[in-house]
């Protein structure tokens, strides 16, 4: 049995260590609440980079692999920015914008542009308009390619081929839109 005089001070001693023991949290590490936005700005720019990075892989126009980064220095766990982490931050917010303007274009084909050069031979130079835009780097054209058929002696057959070049042919177009679409991101 507890000592009634002794128990009071022994409760409020044990709730004062629990609190004690917790850490402090970000929130009250922060600065009036300035970087605190930056760093929600930032993991939310984190999720918006990577929901991009997937719509234009899903779109299967060509090969997207990662955000291209000035800065690739990421903030570490200092209760906020650490010392000349900012700059980087700032650096990664912008570039996120502008790989969602790039996605929202690839989603969206602006039927503008309507004088489109007919063929594959604008495939690489509209990729590498896309790739001097420095936003994320970007690979080759996917292609269809048709496959060979039993039917037609182990080789692809005609409608085959003409299916995997119209596709081709869309796919090309679709580049191309997105290029001229996208120039002055």
């Amino acid at each position: 049995m507890l000592n009634r005089p002794l128990a009071a001070p022994l409760l409020a001693a044990l709730a004062l260590a629990g609190c004690a023991s917790q850490t402090a949290t970000p929130e009250s590490a922060l600065d009036g609440g300035g970087e605190r936005d930056r760093l929600l700005a930032y993991a939310n720019a984190q999720q918006t980079v990577a929901a991009d990075l997937a719509a234009l892989q899903d779109l299967e126009l060509f090969e997207v692999s990662a955000m291209i980064q000035t800065n690739p220095n990421t903030p570490n766990n200092c209760y906020g920015p650490c010392e000349g982490e900012e700059a980087a931050i700032d650096a990664f917010l912008d570039q996120a914008d502008r790989l969602h303007a790039l996605a929202q274009h690839a989603a969206t084909p602006n039927d503008d542009y309507v004088c489109y050069q007919t063929g594959m031979d604008v495939v690489e130079g509209s990729l590498d308009e896309l790739q001097a835009l420095e936003i994320v780097d970007i690979g080759e054209m996917l292609l269809d390619e048709p496959t060979a058929s039993p039917n037609c002696y182990n080789l692809p057959c005609a409608a085959d081929v003409q299916a995997a070049d119209e596709a081709n042919e869309a796919r090309a177009q679709q580049i191309w839109r997105l290029a001229q679409q996208s120039k002055g991101l």
